[in-house]
């Protein structure tokens, strides 16, 4: 299959010139546009009762815009050469026929070049002047409008081809922008190394100083410091510091305790706990703890309850027992 593709349009306007004849012919080889016309152009064209040394392939009319689509199998300019592999073009623009018209008067363009051995497709631009259609009795073409369906498809082939554009600017930049970032990180990778180099402060002095280098999380370092702190102190007896507290003992207890005084007068907690705390008939001492406000404890009554406890156990005398302004110190149950 061959095609020959085509627009004649006019030469002011640009405008698509329709309802012209396009004729084609395949002319013998080696054949010459000026050995159809005599010396004198037009006015000695052959006509075809004379014969055109060559193939009529056939003609086409153009459509509203100008436009015109030919095709013909090889065959047809196969009919007076059989061995000839490709056609000779030669193209014929003719007005519309009308009664009393003859041939010269209605051609309006021929070609001016043969296209030996022409392709399978072929196409052809053709530009005719206002003042040919004005003499060829037909008339200027002026902007006509589109159909609906050709308004559409233009539209949507507009609309196609801003989006490619749209998806190659923005494929464009997101390259630009990650080329950028990684140029950035390059730089602020060898900033990073050239104020490590300015620092005197040695990698064991950052570990103890919890120091935090440019870039790095400060809120992480915080939640590091937090969690050594637990672990190496709160959970750590030898490194906890030691809480005060207050403890209620007999006479007897006072007694015992006397006997392991320091030169300062202090007793050490191991002994306290040892013979005092611990010595409960075989009870543990608890290991729970009740959060109190202190001075709520501290200055608080006591109840009849506990005076009427002390009483019987011999702890407070008749003199304490009518003072109801003395004050309960914060007491561990034993």
């Amino acid at each position: 299959m061959n095609k020959i593709l085509g627009r004649i349009i006019l030469k002011e306007t640009g405008i698509g010139i329709p309802n012209l004849l396009v004729a084609v012919y395949d002319l013998d080889p080696d054949t010459k546009p000026e050995e159809i016309f005599g010396g004198s152009g037009l006015t000695g064209i052959a006509l075809p009762s004379q014969g055109i040394p060559g193939d009529r392939l056939g003609s086409v009319l153009t459509d509203v815009n100008g436009a015109f689509e030919f095709t013909f199998e090889d065959k047809e300019f196969q009919i007076r050469n059989k061995g000839e592999k490709r056609p000779d073009l030669f193209v014929f623009v003719l007005a519309p026929e009308e009664p009393g018209k003859g041939l010269i008067s209605r051609i309006l363009y021929f070609s001016t070049v043969v296209r030996q051995n022409a392709g399978r497709i072929e196409s052809y631009l053709i530009r005719l002047a206002e003042e040919q259609l004005k003499k060829a009795g037909l008339p200027v073409p002026e902007d006509i409008p589109e159909e609906f369906e050709t308004i559409i498809e233009r539209m949507n082939a507009d609309d196609q081809r801003e989006n490619k554009i749209a998806d190659a600017h923005r494929s464009i930049a997101e390259k630009e922008i990650e080329k950028k970032r990684e140029m950035n990180e390059e730089i602020d990778k060898k900033l990073e190394k050239f104020y490590a180099s300015l620092s005197t402060i040695t990698d064991e002095q950052k570990k103890k100083l919890s120091f935090v280098s440019p870039g790095d999380s400060v809120e992480e370092m915080n939640v590091e410091v937090v969690k050594a702190g637990i672990r190496n102190i709160v959970n750590t007896p030898d490194k906890r510091a030691p809480v005060r507290g207050h403890i209620r003992l007999t006479e007897e207890q006072i007694t015992e305790l006397r006997g392991f005084e320091d030169s300062n007068g202090k007793v050490s907690g191991d002994k306290v706990n040892e013979k005092i705390l611990k010595n409960r008939g075989g009870r543990e001492f608890p290991t729970v703890l009740r959060r109190q406000d202190p001075l709520k404890v501290l200055c608080q009554n006591k109840s009849d309850e506990e005076k009427c406890a002390e009483k019987a156990l011999g702890l407070i005398s008749e003199e304490e027992e009518d003072n109801d302004n003395i004050p309960t110190l914060l007491k561990i149950l034993m």
